[in-house]
């Protein structure tokens, strides 16, 4: 077996991993080990036969902002952790191994395959060495330096869940991984590979004692704690006090050793540092009158401890390493101290009572270690190392597509004068960008500055989040690639439905869909409990399957359930048969119900006793019964309050209002809505005076009100002059539900609410029902929407979410079809003209909707391709490839960016007078970004909480 270990220190750097490495070579005979030296440093002597010492290459020097004015926007870490899977495998060019084996303090596995794959480097497995992760001791260390990193976290898991195989020596830290993810690693006996040594036979037997914590002084391996002890310790049961290690971090003022020594200095204890010392003059430490320390909160294994014990050393063993285990499994017999890094005062009476008799002490872990028999299983390694695979494809999947998308434009090898000449092109390339756009920066310099900001907390994502949040809401360029980095954060923090809401958007302006992109958004939909979204966003890939999903939902909704309820009272005047029955949902309602009823009770229309107002209580938690019954003591309404005994939503709260009224009639609210007095008698007598008419509405307005419901200003208005029902399909608020009524007779006709939305279902059943039905607008504001100091779910990622089967569904070629199956080409062909020019009902301004014109000309083709509006689909085709360039631009920079404008403005001249010809209309007004695509679902979701849901445990992980 050929088998390549992929680091560089094995041979230079003492410490835990490579000590470990370096074990498993010699115990491994059969196994051909290939390693790396790094350069300038001397060659080990006494090499064992089957390794291969290879010298470590450097390819070219890190240039870590290059990567955005390629094109990219990526974290500084998947630079990295590309940038050295890369420089591994070149390498190794062109050769083959068995497997591939990466410790996993170092965390670029995830893209060790796709680099391997680039350089042809050939190999079985890659396998992951669970030695210990960085991140772990980067989020114990000293305050001040402590970082609990979700970007190292999330490297660490997505690296273990690529390796084929992984395994350790630590059941703990295997335990703590299987916890977390579904693959499991293999467990190797140290017993069947670590160099113990033999107990030292004989030691002083005269003077005192040496307290000797062992160890690099890093805070989850204790060093404080020893210090803690020696406060506690009597000053006259022990000679001298000891660091031995490499000196680590601490803080700006102090390093971790200094530290300590001040520390100790504060108490009056004599604390030295030993230094770093080699395995022969530990050894001679071990045979000293000495207790060794390693009270570790956190440690996978640690040698230390073993080598200690095994030399016959009393030592003192923290709870929180993972040799306790291994001591309580094979060797239980072998004495050593066990301290709580939590309660280290509780160790000092057996401790001053081992130092008091040490030499009895030293003579039962010398007797007790004398016992042991090493029976090391031959082969074991190449074993473990042989076992099935147990991968996950979707993790490396997304490595090999990051790892792609940072490939693309990078040169393999850059020569220094190449390198020169490429980075001052860039500088000369910025710097014309800022005098092109003046006071602001260019969108790459601003990326460049963005994107090596740090990601290691949830308060650094959050400042990132936030600049790119503003970019957002400013640029009208290269949206995407800000879209496609916001969700990648959002994801990171465990936002995974607001990454999913990104990745569809996303994929709506490119009109693109990755295989790869695909398969894990359909799979995060389905566990965020998005099923149906994600059968309808592989439903519209074919537009045989997205007419059939259409017509599935039609006709899954003509007929209401069976309801049942917690309880129903009933006020109505059950002698009179009303005309109108206001239906509303109550959720969360108390606060407003009151204030509701209050506005509902001064609708004209109820002195003629033709409302009846039926309140649907959707298993609120909140008191909306004790609201309504205290209202109704005041001024009786005719009401029936119906409670469900779960919370529905709103749209089977309406069903049930429906399957409860008994009017022709149908008005419905929400408690955060309300009309004008006059606004039911007016809209009864459109629907009286005009019988084919099904559903009438009237203007609305957006009022700002504090808690109370009291106005403080208008916030915006729908005006629906010159309403057509197709406008409908283009912007969807044309037809309301607040100052709007129409017959009950619609639901028996075509159907009822879809139950399953939480947010958009309002807008699917307009869709579905919309061109079966006749409607029309009032020229008079009638609704009032009350912008209370809350947010709505209709104004949110889940109602974004759901329109892709609400909405977005019903503007491809399928929901064309759908809409104008049964409808003349002349009604086609007016709906294809009104795309090229429009006003929304919330705006004064033309707008354009090339994207459903296009889909529109696509059925016009199947059904007229004679017709003179064929002539448009060129013109439009490239309007969209342009638009398209702009949210993706291949280059981002000012000067990029205005060539396509610049394109943009020749396309226009050359196509605006030729539709102008073909439409008849002489108003077309084709801007840049006043088509539907700049003014529907363009602005960040600005969501200030974290959630949790990629945690486990004390890690973060990959949603």
């Amino acid at each position: 077996m050929k088998v390549l270990l992929c680091d560089a220190t094995i041979h230079s750097v003492v410490g835990g991993g490579q000590r470990v490495y370096n074990q498993l070579i010699r115990s491994n005979p059969n196994i051909e080990f290939h390693t790396f030296l790094k350069p300038h440093l001397p060659l080990p002597k006494n090499l064992p036969k089957n390794v291969v010492v290879r010298p470590w290459k450097t390819i070219h020097p890190k240039v870590l902002s290059r990567t955005v004015c390629n094109g990219k926007l990526f974290a500084e870490w998947i630079f990295d952790a590309v940038f050295n899977a890369r420089e591994l495998a070149i390498q190794v060019v062109g050769e083959s191994f068995d497997v591939v084996d990466l410790p996993d303090y170092f965390s670029w596995g995830l893209f060790m395959r796709p680099a391997f794959e680039q350089f042809q480097v050939k190999c079985k497995t890659f396998a992951l060495a669970l030695h210990g992760s960085c991140s772990t001791t980067s989020a114990m260390e000293w305050d001040g330096v402590a970082s609990s990193s979700v970007s190292a976290n999330i490297r660490e898991f997505l690296q273990y869940r690529a390796a084929d195989i992984r395994y350790g020596l630590s059941r703990r830290y295997i335990a703590e991984w299987a916890s977390i993810t579904p693959e499991k690693a293999h467990y190797i006996d140290p017993l069947d590979f670590i160099d113990l040594p033999q107990p030292i036979p004989s030691w002083s037997r005269e003077g005192k004692c040496n307290l000797v914590f062992v160890g690099r002084p890093e805070k989850r391996k204790g060093p404080d704690i020893f210090v803690e002890m020696l406060k506690r310790i009597p000053k006259d049961q022990y000679h001298k006090a000891m660091l031995v290690g490499p000196d680590s971090p601490h803080s700006n003022e102090y390093t971790a050793q200094k530290y300590l020594l001040e520390e100790a200095r504060k108490h009056g204890i004599v604390l030295e540092d030993a230094g770093v010392k080699n395995g022969v003059e530990l050894r001679a430490l071990y045979g000293e009158r000495t207790v060794v320390f390693a009270p570790s909160r956190y440690d996978t294994f640690n040698l230390v401890a073993i080598e200690s014990l095994f030399s016959g050393c009393p030592t003192v063993i923290g709870s929180g390493a993972g040799v306790t285990d291994f001591l309580a499994e094979k060797n239980p017999s072998v004495p050593f101290l066990n301290v709580d890094p939590l309660q280290p005062e509780k160790i000092i009476e057996p401790l001053v009572a081992m130092l008091r008799n040490y030499d009895q002490c030293r003579s039962d872990v010398n007797e007790a270690v004398r016992q042991i028999t090493r029976k090391p299983e031959p082969g074991f390694l190449e074993s473990v190392l042989s076992q099935p695979h147990e991968t996950s494809d979707e993790i490396n999947q997304l490595g090999a597509k990051w790892y792609e998308e940072w490939t693309r434009d990078f040169c393999d090898i850059v020569s220094p004068d190449k390198q020169r000449l490429r980075v001052t092109g860039n500088r000369l390339a910025r710097n014309l960008a800022k005098e092109l756009l003046s006071k602001s920066p260019s969108v790459d310099v601003v990326y460049e500055l963005l994107s090596p900001y740090p990601e290691h907390t949830r308060d650094d994502i959050r400042a990132k989040l936030c600049a790119l949040w503003d970019m957002s809401d400013s640029v009208t360029c290269d949206r995407v690639r800000i879209w496609n980095e916001i969700g990648r954060l959002e994801r990171m923090r465990g936002n995974l439905n607001l990454w999913a809401t990104y990745k569809l958007r996303s994929m709506r302006a490119l009109d693109e869909v990755e295989t790869g992109d695909l398969e894990d958004l359909v799979k995060s939909l389905g566990t965020l409990g998005f099923e149906r979204e994600a059968d309808a966003i592989c439903a519209s890939r074919k537009t045989e399957s997205a007419l059939q999903y259409l017509q599935s939902r039609y006709d899954n909704n003509r007929e209401l359930p069976q309801f049942e309820y917690q309880e129903i009272i009933d006020q109505r005047e059950t002698w009179i048969e009303p005309k109108v029955a206001i239906i509303a949902s109550l959720y969360d309602a108390a606060d407003k119900l009151e204030y509701f009823l209050r506005r509902i009770s001064e609708q004209t229309i109820l002195a003629s006793r033709q409302v009846e107002i039926i309140l649907v209580d959707s298993g609120s938690p909140k008191n909306e019964k004790d609201v309504f019954q205290r209202f109704q003591a005041e001024r009786a309404l005719p009401v029936l309050y119906a409670r469900s005994k779960q919370r529905e939503t709103i749209q089977t709260a309406w069903n049930r209002g429906i399957s409860l009224s008994r009017a022709p009639y149908l008005c419905f609210l929400g408690v955060d809505e309300t009309l004008r007095p006059d606004a039911l008698a007016i809209l009864c007598k459109a629907l009286d005076d005009e019988p084919s008419l099904d559903w009438v509405t009237g203007d609305s307005t957006i009022t700002e009100v504090d808690r109370h419901g009291r106005f403080i200003k208008d916030v915006m208005s729908y005006n629906r002059s010159g309403y057509h029902q197709d406008l409908v399909q283009l912007e969807t608020c044309y037809l309301s539900w607040v100052g709007a009524l129409y017959r009950k007779s619609i639901h028996s006709r075509f159907g009822y609410y879809d139950g399953s939305f939480r947010a958009a279902g309002d807008t699917e059943f307009k869709n579905r029902v919309l061109s079966k039905i006749s409607s029309k607008a009032i020229p008079d504001m009638l609704g009032v929407f009350l912008n209370y100091p809350c947010e709505r779910a209709t104004a949110s990622p889940l109602a974004e979410i759901e329109d892709c089967r609400a909405w977005y569904l019903h503007r491809t070629l399928a929901g064309v079809q759908y809409t104008y199956a049964n409808r003349s080409v002349s009604d086609l062909e007016r709906q294809i003209i009104r795309c090229l020019g429009y006003r929304k009902s919330y705006l004064k301004s033309k707008s354009t909707d090339f994207l459903y014109a296009k889909s529109l000309l696509r059925y016009l083709e199947i059904v007229a391709p004679q017709s003179e509006l064929m002539h448009l689909k060129p013109g439009i085709d490239k309007l969209l490839g342009l638009a398209r360039m702009m949210d993706f631009v291949d280059a981002p920079n000012a000067i990029r960016i205005s060539q396509l404008e610049f394109e943009w403005s020749a396309v226009l001249k050359e196509i605006l007078p030729l539709h102008s010809r073909i439409s008849g209309r002489t108003d077309l007004e084709y801007g840049l970004y006043n088509d539907n695509r700049y003014q529907q679902h363009y602005w960040p979701w600005r969501v200030e909480q974290d959630f949790v849901s990629n945690t486990r445990g004390l890690r973060y992980v990959w949603p």
